[in-house]
């Protein structure tokens, strides 16, 4: 199903950042962009948004990576935190 294809996608993508010669920063981007994605491909039809998705993950990696310390979540939640600007910017804010 299309769930389990988007897992082990992520995954394979994320074992495959892991082989790359970049530092442990750089493979965390990789791992944490393709599991937005994977969490993007259910909110966004279009690939070009999808596509756009890793530039605003990094950038809410560099600003916020010293904020996020200790052990699990991290990369969860600045995967959220790019999903969640990415609709901001589409559909706008009603505050």
């Amino acid at each position: 199903s299309f769930l389990l294809s988007a897992i082990v996608s992520s995954a394979l993508v994320g074992i495959a950042g892991s082989f790359l010669p970049f530092d442990k920063e750089i493979e965390q981007i990789i791992y944490c962009a393709s599991f937005a994605a994977m969490s993007a491909s259910y909110s966004f039809s279009e690939t070009s948004i999808i596509l756009f998705l890793p530039l605003i993950l990094y950038i809410v990696f560099k600003l916020f990576k010293t904020s996020f310390l200790g052990f699990g979540g991290k990369l969860g939640a600045m995967a959220f935190v790019s999903n969640l600007i990415i609709i901001f910017l589409l559909e706008g804010v009603d505050l």
